[in-house]
């Protein structure tokens, strides 16, 4: 039986169980349903940073087609990057303890944004903030980033899961 619990996860988002009232909750789910690939797709490997590099290494040409497709809207969502905090965001803490506010994960420049590592990279450094307890609800900066990446990754996940699998 093939497993495909990263579409299932999808239906379970598009079944409308969560309102885009709650950005914390789709973007949870969404992560869930891109875990559930690189652990099918990469099993042999144990450590989740080791899965998506090599997710970025096998799949880089993908992203570089969506950006120049799709008539510049993949491109101007993650333009819109910078709008998710006042005064303009151009990275993401790593919010891990003893590092704190010493990496930064930059999101800023054309050419930022036509690096499929570096987007992959923001989209888990946000993932990891709110995972371990970094991105709350109530604050206005944390709810737009957390919108911003659910939006983002879902359109890039959406396109790669029906084009490339």
């Amino acid at each position: 039986m093939e497993k495909n619990n990263y579409k299932q996860w999808i239906e379970f988002l598009e079944d409308g169980l969560y309102s885009e009232s709650t950005p914390f909750l789709q973007f949870a789910v969404l992560w869930l349903s891109f875990a559930s690939f690189l652990n099918e797709r990469y099993y042999d490997e144990i450590k989740e940073r080791h899965k998506l590099n090599r997710f970025i290494k096998d799949f880089r040409f993908f992203y570089k087609r969506l950006l120049k497709e799709e008539k510049g809207l993949f491109k101007q969502k993650l333009l819109d990057f910078s709008k998710t905090k006042d005064g303009g965001r151009k990275f993401v803490l790593n919010l891990q303890r003893g590092k704190r506010y010493m990496d930064e994960v930059p999101f800023e420049t054309e050419n930022d944004i036509e690096d499929f590592e570096k987007f992959v990279n923001v989209i888990y450094q946000i993932r990891c903030n709110f995972f371990h307890g970094d991105k709350i609800p109530f604050d206005k900066d944390d709810e737009s980033l957390v919108k911003w990446a659910y939006g983002t990754f879902l359109y890039f996940w959406e396109r790669f899961i029906n084009t490339e699998l």
